[in-house]
């Protein structure tokens, strides 16, 4: 099985738009391939599809103030024994029905808030 990372490079916008990651696609996880995505250039991504993946990175490498939205009735699926590493903001968009899933064995590292209910960031 692959590693594969991937980065968020574009601006404020939704997690299903592929020209946002280098490289260029929106991955979830198969059976041959598992994915990383890092937010780590100070922008707000909204979770508007239910991918699952490997791991998350947002800014744990140096930040500028990252966050991830997890849109009404999408759900962000972590991998069994996978990692999630926050040190800003995940929260879910109001009325909040968006989840995180940290499937069994996972683990995660949390230097900011976990969940935030917010209204809806604008694009």
């Amino acid at each position: 099985m692959l590693s594969l990372s991937e980065v968020w490079v574009d601006g404020d916008s939704n997690w299903n738009n592929a020209g946002n990651w280098s490289p260029a696609l929106v991955r979830s996880n198969n059976a041959t391939n598992q994915f990383i995505p890092i937010i780590n250039n100070g922008s707000t991504v909204t979770l508007d599809i239910s991918p699952t993946v490997n791991a998350l990175g947002i800014d744990f490498l140096a930040p500028p103030a990252s966050s991830l939205f997890i849109g009404n009735g999408q759900a962000l699926n972590i991998a069994s024994g996978g990692t999630l590493i926050n040190a800003n903001v995940i929260g879910v968009n109001a009325p909040g029905t968006g989840v995180l899933v940290l499937a069994s064995g996972g683990s995660y590292f949390m230097q900011a808030p976990l969940w935030r209910a917010a209204a809806a960031p604008s694009k």
